[in-house]
C-alpha cells in the first residue's frame, strides 16, 4: 500500500499497484474514510496548498460504460482539484484537453510555478 499526503484532506493512495494510484479525499468526519476523486490512468500530478493538478490517460470503457481497466495512452486528460473549495468532497474540474487546461488554470489563478512533478512510474 502507498499513501502520501498532498494538501488539505487530499492524499495520493494506492492499495496494491501503481495502476490503482488515485487522488483521494479523506473524510475526517466519517471515520477517516477515503473517496477517490481522480483515478484510473493517473500518471502525473503536481500540487501546492491550494490546487492539485493531474494528468491521466483516457479510460477505455465497454459498451455499457464500465471500465475495461485499459487506457488510451494517446489521449491525455487534465484535471484540477481546488483544495480550498468549501464543497471539497469529489470536487474537481475536468477532464480537459491541454488547451482547455491551460485556459482554466489561468482563469483560477494557478501559478506557473506549479508543474507536474510527481510521476506514478517512480512510485511503489
Amino acid at each position: 500500500a502507498y499513501e502520501k499526503h498532498l494538501a488539505g484532506d487530499y492524499y495520493l493512495i494506492a492499495v496494491d499497484t501503481r495502476q490503482e494510484m488515485s487522488v483521494s479525499y479523506r473524510d475526517s468526519n466519517y471515520r477517516n474514510t477515503y473517496s477517490s476523486v481522480i483515478s484510473d490512468g493517473l500518471y502525473e500530478l503536481g500540487y501546492n496548498e491550494h490546487f492539485i493538478i493531474a494528468k491521466k490517460y483516457k479510460e477505455i470503457k465497454d459498451s455499457l460504460g464500465r471500465s475495461t481497466y485499459t487506457y488510451d495512452k494517446n489521449i491525455t486528460e487534465y484535471y484540477i482539484v481546488p483544495v480550498d473549495s468549501v464543497n471539497t468532497r469529489n470536487k474537481y474540474w475536468g477532464p480537459f484537453t491541454k488547451k482547455e487546461f491551460k485556459r482554466k488554470r489561468k482563469e483560477v489563478g494557478i501559478p506557473d510555478s506549479l508543474q507536474f512533478y510527481i510521476r506514478m512510474k517512480n512510485l511503489l
